[in-house]
């Protein structure tokens, strides 16, 4: 079945296109029934999104009221529970799953995490965003909306002229120019770097229109769960200026796209339209059934179709065996397996190692000669670049604007130098799952 890209509406986000994309742990075929035939109703609102969307209002009114007022006092059990019935109702979203949200809210975000704190100093905030729903055209200029057409993201106009949309949980820029942008998790949801790194981006667009320029952006992600910060990186506004071509080269994808092949991921155990996708119709089944020897080499293209989503599907589901496995072993130790020689076991492993100057200078002491060790020693692209990325970094603390342009200058001249010395060599092709990109 073929799929008109062209009927996806106007405007981008962060999780519309990883929703997309298989490498993030999207599915095309999702995508296109929720995006392309509008199918939202279908897919009933799981557990830990509905988790998210309770613990996010009740985030963005403790926040309010903090920097409002200076206290959490304010913002009591009877105003934020009132807030979480009210989204939930909205959202029907099941009471267990809201009384969920509410419980980890009182347990978790009024207390300080360990390494970092959810409150920032009030007197330092010159601007901020909380829950701010800002939309910007192609060339990034802010589409401004009136209060009432937020819902609906503006009217018709705006929606037809917005290029990117975003919604940061938290961002506040410090009177000293640093812009900080902050995601919350509510549970051990998989956290990604240009995420927030978006957000910042778009962030410090619309500040430059306000012409109060940010020097530096501190991106961050707040696990509510375990109560921990994990840091996603400290960026001038030049770091993040290639987010505009990541985003073209996505859409770019999207709308190539004909086909929208299915992706089997984790996602699939909230995906409301499985029963219908031809990646779990054609091996759902067999996947229990097929023994090796009945697998034969494939005579005609859908064989080979149906062979390749079997391979798909099973390393999905072998390694979600091995890791549940695991979870039974390392408490319990080894488990034979009945009717074999084999056990399920932790094998412990070692590895020596040590810098590769000391060794070669201890063997060429014995009296070794260089050449036979240095036949030995394979550097690759990838440990220069390791190497050099240390030594003359890009970003961080003290990196300025001039740091980084002679760094830029100093990787150059060597990289230059040793463009000389690299061989290379043909390697047999790898056979297995592929995306486009990489086979190409």
């Amino acid at each position: 079945m073929a799929y008109d890209a062209t009927k996806i509406k106007p405007g981008w986000s962060f999780s519309k296109l990883t929703r997309y994309l298989p490498e993030a742990g999207g599915c095309p075929r999702r995508f296109a029934h929720l995006d392309i035939e509008g199918r939202w109703d279908e897919e009933e609102k799981g557990r830990f999104a509905g988790i998210g969307a309770v613990l996010a209002a009740m985030m963005a009114h403790w926040r309010l009221v903090w920097i409002q007022h200076g206290t959490d006092t304010s913002g009591t059990h009877v105003t934020l529970e009132s807030i979480a019935k009210k989204v939930a109702a909205e959202e029907k979203i099941p009471d267990d799953v809201r009384d969920e949200a509410i419980k980890l809210f009182f347990d978790r975000v009024p207390f300080a995490f360990k390494g970092g704190e959810l409150k920032p100093p009030r007197d330092r905030i010159k601007r901020y965003w909380i829950e701010e729903r800002l939309a910007f055209t192609r060339d990034w200029k802010r589409i401004a909306m009136r209060e009432e057409d937020k819902k609906w993201w503006g009217t018709r106009e705006q929606r037809e002229r917005t290029h990117f949309r975003l919604v940061p949980d938290f961002a506040w820029l410090d009177g000293d120019g640093t812009l900080h942008v902050e995601d919350d998790k509510a549970l051990w949801g998989k956290v990604k770097a240009k995420q927030v790194q978006s957000y910042g981006f778009g962030l410090a667009k619309l500040l430059e229109d306000l012409r109060e320029p940010v020097g530096t952006i501190r991106c961050r992600f707040n696990r509510i769960d375990p109560r921990t910060i994990e840091e996603a990186g400290v960026f001038s506004p030049e770091d993040l200026a290639d987010f505009p071509g990541w985003l073209d080269a996505v859409e770019s994808r999207i709308l190539a796209d004909r086909e929208f092949r299915p992706h089997v991921s984790k996602s699939c155990d909230w995906c409301g339209f499985m029963a219908e996708c031809p990646a779990h119709q054609k091996v759902g089944t067999e996947l229990q059934t097929t023994k090796p020897e009945q697998l034969q080499v494939p005579t005609t293209l859908e064989e080979a179709q149906k062979l390749g989503l079997w391979i798909l599907v099973g390393e999905a589901v072998l390694a979600a065996a091995k890791k549940a496995a695991r979870g039974y072993v390392e408490p319990n130790g080894a488990v034979q397996l009945p009717g074999t020689d084999k056990e399920l076991r932790l094998n412990p492993a070692e590895v020596k190692e040590a810098a590769a100057g000391d060794i070669l200078g201890a063997l060429v002491q014995a009296g070794i000669d260089r050449g036979p060790i240095l036949e030995r020693i394979k550097l690759k692209p990838g440990d220069v670049e390791d190497v050099l990325k240390g030594v003359y970094p890009l970003a961080g603390k003290g990196v300025t604007k001039d740091v980084k342009e002679a760094n830029r200058a100093a990787r150059a001249a060597v990289e230059a130098a040793l463009e000389g010395l690299w061989t290379t060599k043909p390697l047999a092709p790898t056979f297995g799952i592929f995306t486009a990109k990489e086979a190409a």
